[in-house]
């Protein structure tokens, strides 16, 4: 088969039922956020501060430390491993990409990680208890603002808690 006829590759959520996935808990509710883009952000050796200045256009208050998130309307800087952060914005403003990756020349290693990630939004009051089930971090200390990356079901997840009953 020649490259012309080649079929990219299905979105992960195809034929995906949300609206099963909660294992027969009522009042949750899954929301696939797919109008959100990540800027995977890397600083080099001794570049964190300079990293977080550079941001300021985009992001102001600096890297968030180890184990939590900041946001601002509907964009937010999470960490998401040692040395390692998730800026979240809305999808579709590529030349803001361009710039910030840009501002960060020489300072910090930045990918779109957009296309690699599936971010959904669950909400109600037992989410808690289902996430928990595949979960192996604390949830009941993982407080709203808390970020941190995880194993689910043999499945690297970056997990954030936006409040008590909202989870991404």
């Amino acid at each position: 088969m020649c490259a012309a006829e080649q079929t990219p590759p299905p979105f992960p959520a195809d034929g995906l039922s949300l609206d099963t996935a909660t294992g027969g808990i009522t009042g949750l509710t899954f929301t696939l956020r797919e109008d959100m883009a990540f800027l995977r952000i890397m600083p080099f050796k001794g570049q964190a501060g300079a990293t977080a200045k550079a941001l300021a256009p985009w992001w102001e208050g600096g890297l968030p430390v180890a184990g939590s998130a900041t946001w601002s309307g509907n964009s937010g800087l999470a960490w998401a491993g040692a040395n390692c952060w998730l800026l979240i914005r809305p999808r579709g403003d590529s030349a803001d990409s361009t710039e910030i990756t840009s501002a960060l020349d020489g300072l910090a290693a930045v990918s779109d990680a957009s296309d690699g990630l599936f971010p959904i939004d669950l909400t109600g009051d037992e989410i808690p208890a289902l996430l928990s089930k595949g979960c192996s971090l604390d949830l009941e200390q993982f407080e709203a603002g808390s970020a941190a990356p995880t194993q689910m079901a043999h499945t690297r997840v970056q997990l954030l808690r936006l409040d008590r009953s909202r989870f991404r």
